[in-house]
């Protein structure tokens, strides 16, 4: 056994010590940062409904419901096989949609805060209205009792969205509330719901 072999011997154990501490210190900084955001999740602005009125997040204003311009830009619900619902809520056929992603005003198919194919307990048959009907400024009563939720899960989802739209395509496409077991739909037809159902 030369010389040769122990500097070699000592050389692994040296970087594999080196990695495990490395790694260590990794795991360690990595936790104490994941429980540091989670205790501000429990104390921070998501833990009543009074304190969600925090600056970040926005919410449709009644002056929405003049404001009917077309903008450079509009988000929409994408995925509709026959109809979109664009940031400003209007719901529109496919067909009728701009290539900026707003439904086109001139259409004259085209309806804004609609609850059609909604029923009174807030849930719909078509996910666009159930959406559009949710970005009602009116709804906001409605939606802020979500963000009352000890789910701290849901708290985590929430603390993610910047405004109503995000909500709303986020709480219509989502809602625990609508099915049973979490595999079975309350209601068939109505499956996309804006409320929280007791």
């Amino acid at each position: 056994m030369g010389l040769d072999y122990i500097f070699r011997l000592v050389r692994k154990k040296i970087v594999l010590i080196t990695i495990f501490g490395f790694s260590l210190c990794y795991c360690i900084y990595n936790f104490s940062k994941n429980s540091h955001n989670d205790n501000f999740l429990v104390r921070g602005s998501y833990t009543s409904t009074s304190s969600l009125k925090h600056e970040s997040f926005i919410w449709n204003s009644a002056e929405l419901l003049e404001n009917i311009t077309t903008p450079s830009k509009c988000r929409n619900s994408i995925q509709g096989k026959y109809f979109i619902v664009d940031d400003r809520g209007f719901v529109c056929k496919r067909t009728n949609k701009l290539s900026n992603g707003c439904c086109n005003l001139s259409s004259s198919l085209i309806n804004r805060y609609s609850c059609n194919s909604c029923n009174s307990n807030g849930c719909c048959n078509i996910y666009e209205y159930c959406v559009s009907c949710c970005l009602d400024p009116n709804k906001r009563a409605v939606l802020e009792n979500i963000f009352s939720s000890s789910n701290s899960n849901l708290r985590i989802i929430l603390s993610s969205l910047a405004d109503q739209f995000e909500l709303c395509i986020m709480k219509c496409r989502t809602n625990s509330f609508s099915v049973y077991h979490e595999n079975t739909y309350r209601d068939t037809k109505n499956k996309f719901c804006y409320k929280d159902l007791s």
